[in-house]
């Protein structure tokens, strides 16, 4: 697991954010243990507080540029559903 150095970061958010990325590091290999060896599956947990100025925390099996372009097409997608049920409801943020 590591742990990244965030500045201005106080000793309680700090804390805060150790056990969360703990926590996903325990998901993750959880879920490790689920795939099968050599299947070519790959996966990333992401734990946040709820509210403004919570920390998250990720835990993967893949590199992090394979993540971080997974990650950027789950939003895209998670962005376009949410426009299209906005539109449906009436709500269009446009």
């Amino acid at each position: 697991m590591r742990l990244m150095a965030i500045e201005n970061e106080t000793p309680s958010a700090m804390k805060d954010r150790e056990q969360l990325q703990r926590i996903a590091a325990g998901v993750a290999q959880a879920v490790s243990g689920y795939l099968p060896k050599g299947a070519g599956i790959g996966f990333a947990v992401v734990l946040f507080d709820f509210g403004d100025g919570g920390n998250m925390a990720y835990a993967s099996n893949g590199n992090r540029g394979d993540v971080a372009k997974t990650l950027r097409e789950l939003l895209e997608k998670l962005l376009f559903e949410a426009e299209a049920e906005a539109v449906q409801s009436g709500r269009s943020r446009s």
